[in-house]
């Protein structure tokens, strides 16, 4: 599975975001839909993207909604939209993001037993109108989890609440925002931005940023397949230590590679960002912090009432 729920920092985490740690200072971790103890596995492999998996002794419920879909227990694979959009049975929903740093930690010396702590910060994440839907609101210290909510949950996008930093709407539907994949439009409001990755153009790897090209942008007049000015993302990395850039490179290397796994399938390779747009240069989004990105191999489905660009698709040459 790819997220679980952090016991000690009481918060949703993905797995891939546990390579990013300098310290081991979060966990025990459990299943976001039943509970059961969960554990972090390959965090520094090249070949498997990081994963959580249930214990031998203690696996998921019987009716646990997460371990019943193979979209969130899988080993390998794209993304896909959840085979329901039944928002119930107590399955903790990301919905505010806020920075691990900023978390408030559990007493080292409580005496509350693990299964004892872990119930009651769940408990204090849900809202008196989600509880009566049997949803959990909870916090997340990175942008993956609420990428993955969105991706598996098309057709709730418009009642799934979200507070993200300096965003200015409360549902899913309005927070996330796929570029215009035909030109480079002004964005003035702060927005999770997606765009399929160029992935033709390798990322461009300096002292101070990392850039990623996207499938988007100004397309050349005599050949619409191809993006002659394409959006960028900049990920400045100039105060990061080695680990942190290793993990930026993994994350990179894993998803190319899934990328070319799912060729010829109906998944894309995405990059997610919480950004600003570069008042100076519009094809820019600047981002600093490694939870603010979000590399995801996916099926986006859209609701017919929300489709993002209406014009063809026009066919993508190798």
């Amino acid at each position: 599975m790819d997220q679980a729920w952090d016991i000690g920092r009481r918060v949703i985490v993905d797995a891939i975001e546990l390579s990013y740690q300098i310290e081991s200072t979060s966990g025990p971790y459990e299943c976001v839909g039943c509970g059961c103890p969960v554990m972090p596995a390959a965090l520094t492999s090249e070949h498997v993207t990081p994963y959580f998996r249930a214990g031998r002794q203690r696996s998921h419920l019987s009716d646990c909604q997460i371990a019943g879909d193979p979209v969130l227990v899988r080993s390998s694979g794209p993304l896909e939209p959840a085979r329901t959009e039944r928002l119930s049975g107590g399955v903790s929903m990301p919905y505010q993001l806020v920075r691990s740093e900023r978390h408030e930690q559990v007493d080292p010396h409580a005496t509350e037993d693990t299964e004892r702590q872990a119930s009651q910060s769940r408990t204090r994440s849900i809202t008196t109108s989600e509880d009566q839907r049997g949803l959990r609101e909870a916090t997340a210290s990175t942008i993956r989890p609420f990428c993955r909510t969105f991706i598996r949950y098309p057709n709730s996008r418009g009642i799934l609440r979200i507070k993200l930093p300096d965003v200015d709407t409360q549902h899913y539907q309005y927070a996330f925002k796929r570029l215009d994949l035909y030109a480079i439009t002004d964005y003035p409001h702060r927005r999770i931005f997606y765009a399929e990755v160029a992935w033709s153009s390798p990322p461009e790897f300096t002292t101070n940023t990392a850039v990623i090209s996207l499938y988007a942008g100004d397309r050349d007049p005599h050949n619409r397949a191809r993006v002659a000015r394409p959006y960028r993302v900049a990920i400045s990395w100039s105060t990061w230590g080695t680990k942190l850039r290793a993990a930026l490179r993994r994350e990179i290397t894993a998803a190319r590679r899934e990328a070319r796994e799912a060729s010829g399938s109906e998944a894309r390779s995405w990059l997610f960002f919480l950004a600003q747009q570069d008042p100076f240069e519009p094809e820019r989004f600047w981002v600093d912090h490694h939870a603010e990105y979000a590399f995801i191999t996916a099926h986006l489905i859209y609701p017919n009432t929300n489709r993002p660009n209406t014009r063809p698709r026009k066919l993508r040459r190798a």
